[in-house]
Order: structure tokens, then sequence, then C-alpha cells
């Protein structure tokens, strides 16, 4: 079985752990294809841990943009119509970076696997607080090419109730296969420490991940907490003392905030076993890796219930859900630290059910079973 997957990023923990998972149960031979904006070359070519990789060479982003994407879209398509008929189906990892408008044409079986949703996350755009540059150009293009293409696709793989939703509406006859993802082996930890005090939160300075709320709540609790918060991603220190100093949040002191940038898994482990939750009040999400992976290391979880959340947690059971007004936020943070019998029942509960969710043979298996039947309908 030849198997080609349309990734942005070869990299990204679930395209790594799924790949290698699925060579480990079977003997598909896997390609996957990405673009770069910044190589040289017109197509680089390698073959890395039996997988074949294919890097296409893209205009700049700046370029991208003023083409409404449509240099790179063909660039795509003209390369896709020399190459696909030497494989047996194409998987499209996510609709965001417009892979679905360069394949869908093909005659040969495709699925797509909903990662984030465009056409949702836009309409967060108007917040106040929320970016107001170029991204909301990218997300409103890539919005339209989601609603205008993605009713040409006849297989999709969602993980949440929020992404089903979306297919269903846009696309009424498609065929919709569930299937969660794999996440890094080092979350397979457990962590949990009754006596940690500390607050981790994954997503930087992106004000779509809620660093703002996350902080107007820090201020509320921070007289009763002796907690540090912990900020991992790409974020500068003097971002956080902007929106401490724009708000008046001045219950946190410096040293209060730490900004400990990215971090890989083992690290983010070493700020885990010290911490007593996670919190992610964010404005939109599918089923964030960041939530997935807290769970199953045994980190509780606070989330605002929006997307496909609330898929992930089961409110007072396998976590919180809150809204993004940070007097919950806070609410649920206290909680949370005061309530320590239920900070274990949610580590456990929500532990078991994230091993059982991300169960990378079966997720493999699983992939290979759409594949299979999938190819078997193809008309």
């Amino acid at each position: 079985m030849n198997i080609l997957w349309l990734s942005p990023n070869k990299s990204a923990p679930w395209i790594d752990s799924l790949a290698k998972k699925l060579l480990e149960i079977t003997n598909i031979n896997l390609t996957i294809l990405e673009y770069s904006y910044s190589q040289k070359e017109e197509v680089v070519e390698e073959m890395k841990n039996g997988i074949r990789y294919i890097t296409l060479k893209v205009p700049s982003k700046k370029m991208d943009l003023l083409s409404f994407f449509w240099i790179r879209i063909n660039i795509i398509k003209s390369y896709l119509n020399k190459i696909y008929k030497e494989y047996d189906l194409i998987h499209i990892h996510g609709s965001e970076h417009e892979f679905h408008v360069s394949s869908y044409h093909l005659d040969i079986p495709q699925v797509l696997s909903i990662q984030g949703i465009l056409d949702e996350c836009r309409k967060v755009l108007n917040n106040e607080h929320i970016f107001s540059d170029w991204r909301v150009t990218r997300w409103n293009l890539g919005a339209y090419y989601e609603r205008r293409y993605l009713t040409k696709i006849k297989n999709f793989i969602c993980r949440t109730h929020w992404d089903k939703q979306f297919v269903k509406k846009i696309n009424p006859k498609a065929n919709i296969f569930h299937n969660w993802e794999p996440l890094r082996e080092p979350f397979q930890t457990y962590i949990y420490h009754s006596q940690a005090l500390n607050i981790a939160f994954v997503g930087g300075d992106n004000p779509i991940k809620g660093l703002r709320e996350l902080l107007i709540a820090f201020n509320l609790v921070k007289n009763e907490l002796p907690s540090k918060l912990i900020v991992m991603g790409s974020c500068k220190y003097s971002t956080v003392k902007e929106i401490i100093e724009k708000g008046n949040l001045y219950n946190i002191n410096e040293g209060d905030v730490e900004v400990a940038g990215f971090r890989n898994a083992e690290q983010m482990l070493e700020v885990y076993t010290n911490c007593f939750c996670l919190v992610h009040p964010t404005y939109i999400d599918n089923s964030p890796n960041s939530v997935c992976e807290a769970q199953l290391a045994g980190l509780p979880v606070i989330a605002s219930n929006v997307g496909g959340v609330s898929s992930l947690i089961d409110h007072m059971e396998t976590g919180l859900l809150t809204s993004l007004h940070p007097e919950e936020i806070a609410e649920n943070i206290k909680l949370l630290y005061h309530n320590t019998n239920l900070r274990k029942a949610i580590s456990e509960k929500a532990r078991i059910l994230a091993q059982k969710r991300h169960d990378s043979n079966e997720i493999a298996q699983i992939t290979l079973n759409i594949y299979q039947t999938i190819m078997k309908n193809h008309v």
C-alpha cells in the first residue's frame, strides 16, 4: 500500500508519532509532502527512518498572501498531477494550508483529517484583544478555501463533536470517520504531585490561547495562592509585563511569572512536576494537544468550554470547564488548589481516559482500517 500524506509540518508530534506507529504495524510505503518558503531548490527529496519526504519550494509568505495562495496551490497541484498515480490513497492533514484545494480534482481515494477550523476560528477575530495583523487576512482567506473546497472532499477523519458538526454542516454527504491522534511518548510518565504549587500554561503570547485572561485570573488569586505561573511557548517577558501594566494587575510581582519558552516533552514534564494544574483559557480550539498531554501525564486541567474541548473534559470528573471570564477562571483555580481530593481524582480519571483515547496502537490500526475502507469504496 502506497500512501501519500500532505502535511504542513512533517515534524509535528502527531504526524511523527502516527507515521512511526503505522510503519511498525504494517508494510505500507509512506511519503510525506510539505512545502517550504525558504529552501533554494525547487524540490528536495530524502529518505529518513523508512519514510520518503518531499519538500516543494513555494514563494515567500508575503508573496503567498499577495497571490491569495494561488501560486503555492498551483505549484503543489502541478506536482501532484505528476506523481499521484504512484499512490493508492492521499491523506491530507488539516485544512488550514489549502492542500485540499491542490488535490481535490485527482481521481484517487482521499481523506482529510480535521485539525483546526479556520472558518470557525476567524469568528473570534472581532474580539478587541485578538491580533489585528496579517493573520486576520490569512485566516479569512483560509476560511474561504475551506467553505469553497471542503465540499469536494468525500472522506473526513474527525475527533470531537465540534469538528463533526462542522463537517456535517459544510458537507452533509461526506463520510465521517472517528479517530484520535497519538501523543508524544514521554507524556505516559505519571507526574502528579499533591504538594505541587505552580500553574502551567502552554500557548505563549498567542492571544487566542488566552494569556491575557489567565494573567487577570492569576492576579485575582495571587494573594491567596503561593503559586508561580509558568508560561511555555513563544513569548517574551516584555509581553507579560505589558499585559500586567495595562491591566493594573498589581498583585503580580516580579518573579511571579516565569517565561519558560519552548520546551520539549521531557522539559515540559519537569515543569508539570511542580504544577498543580494546567490552565488553557483558549478562545477557540478543537482538541488541543496541550490539554491531552497534560491529562495523559496526570496533570489536572482547567480549560475554557469552547470548540471541541468538552469532548476531552467531563466537568468535575476529568477536568474543569470554565468560561473565558477571568473571575470564573480564578474560582476554578482556587477550587482545584484547595481541594486536593478533587485534584487527585481528576488526575487519575483523566489519565485513564487519555491512555485509552491516545492508544497509539489502536489509533494506527483504525487509521489503516479507514484507508482500506476508503480504497474499497472508491469509485
